[in-house]
């Protein structure tokens, strides 16, 4: 009843697209794809990208991805801001900030392009305007499922206040992002809040914001937000495989002490060509290489992507190049709308293939033909649809609730959730299958 899962299609999406430029490669043509697996090392190849460092799934303290699930982390090109997307192995997915207000119309198209239409969980590691300026554009265009936002970082900002009022409208809360708190768990995975501490005061948003530590078998991603160094250190981390450089490469956010205690093997910062801050800033670089970290820079290199089964980690990124300090502006980096215009293009171009195997005897669903699926338009624009009426034969006493394509939680009838999708249920059977009341309609 329910359509693949949004992990599924994303990643299967992201390999055709890889795919793609790796031919592009072959017939001389400039572009970045995946390295093939190479012996321990993290120093990206001519294409920017660096991969198996870490070993394989059967030689890494025994770990084997669980029905070869992987986690993917998008670290977006949104100019001088911040925003990061994750997909969990169990396919949730996870925005982190969401850069200026400007950037988010980009930010709804790129997740589009990859067939993301609900966004689980959504997290504003602060009130800075780089940060959630973009998030309500993001909440009024994709389901949401649950929110997250340290309270001593709220600013009293227009952005943060407008962000705050939009949530109110949609009828939501926002959780107390704070140490200790978990935001998602399952099958050999967590996502955990390390800072700030509960009843946290910092004199600056910068230090209250959330720091978020994702594991994913033996392998581990840390989101520092705009943290500085004293604030990171505090919490006691030890070794992370991938690092979000905290404050976009600023030298208060990341220093050689840090560095050698976090021993990332990339390290990713977020900041906008030729900004005037002097981001990323040399010392910040200094550090992270002296550790030999692996650096991709946003501005420098378009959006990272990183992936792992959990045992083993590869990065590529949109345009091979070395990290400068100082983020000079660069005519060949792509923006963020011409990648996920490309993302659209090229499951455009599979689409004729998914047509032909319509045709064919019926067999298992591969993760081939869910590429070649067109990427799914934006919820916000999709055609409102009536809850379906349940057959007279199967409604019995008990009673009916809907459900959605993505969701995980069941609604009444004329729940403002069930205008893109909806599918009859009995509350029972949804009950018996995990699902939860919605929050909203209280069915």
């Amino acid at each position: 009843m329910r359509t693949e899962r949004v992990g599924e299609r994303l990643r299967a999406s992201v390999a055709l697209v890889f795919v793609a430029i790796a031919m592009a490669l072959a017939m001389g043509r400039p572009g970045t794809a995946l390295a093939a697996e190479t012996a321990a090392t993290n120093v990206p190849d001519a294409n920017g990208a660096i991969s198996g460092f870490l070993g394989t799934s059967e030689t890494v303290e025994g770990w084997t991805a669980p029905d070869g699930r992987q986690l993917t982390a998008y670290y977006l090109n949104v100019g001088q801001g911040d925003s990061e997307l994750v997909v969990l192995p169990d396919g949730e997915t996870m925005l982190i900030d969401a850069s200026t207000a400007d950037q988010g119309a980009g930010i709804v198209d790129y997740l589009s392009a990859l067939g993301v239409t609900r966004i689980d969980h959504m997290v504003v590691t602060h009130g800075d305007a780089d940060h959630v300026g973009g998030m309500s554009r993001v909440l009024d265009s994709v389901q949401t499922g649950d929110i997250w936002m340290p309270s001593a970082s709220v600013s009293d900002t227009k952005t943060c206040m407008g962000f705050l009022q939009d949530v109110d409208a949609h009828g939501m809360q926002i959780n107390d992002a704070v140490a200790g708190s978990v935001i998602a768990s399952g099958d050999g995975f967590s996502v955990e809040v390390l800072s700030p501490s509960a009843n946290a005061t910092a004199d600056s948003t910068n230090d209250a914001s959330a720091e978020v530590l994702v594991r994913y078998g033996v392998t581990s991603f840390l989101f520092t937000g705009d943290a500085s160094t004293q604030e990171t250190d505090a919490c006691e981390p030890d070794h992370v495989d991938v690092l979000k450089v905290g404050h976009h490469g600023s030298k208060t956010s990341t220093d050689p002490t840090l560095a050698r205690q976090l021993t990332p093997e990339i390290s990713v910062i977020e900041c906008g060509a030729g900004n005037q801050y002097g981001f990323p800033t040399e010392q910040a670089l200094d550090a992270l290489r002296a550790v030999g970290s692996a650096v991709y820079c946003t501005a420098d290199n378009g959006t990272v992507q990183v992936t792992t089964d959990g045992a083993t980690i590869a990065a590529s990124c949109d345009v091979a190049g070395t990290v400068e300090a100082g983020a000079e502006t660069k005519t060949s980096v792509p923006t963020l709308a011409s990648e996920a215009s490309a993302i659209a293009s090229a499951n455009a171009a599979a689409a004729p293939a998914a047509a032909d195997a319509a045709t064919a005897p019926a067999a298992p669903v591969t993760t081939e033909q869910v590429a070649a699926a067109p990427a799914a338009e934006p919820e916000a624009t999709a055609p409102a649809a009536e809850p379906a009426a349940v057959p007279a034969d199967d409604a019995g006493d008990d009673e009916t609730v809907y459900i959605t394509d993505s969701g995980k939680k069941y609604h009444a009838a004329g729940c403002r959730y069930l205008k893109h999708s909806s599918h009859p249920i009995s509350k029972s059977q949804a009950q018996a299958e995990g699902y939860q009341p919605c929050s909203v309609c209280n069915p």
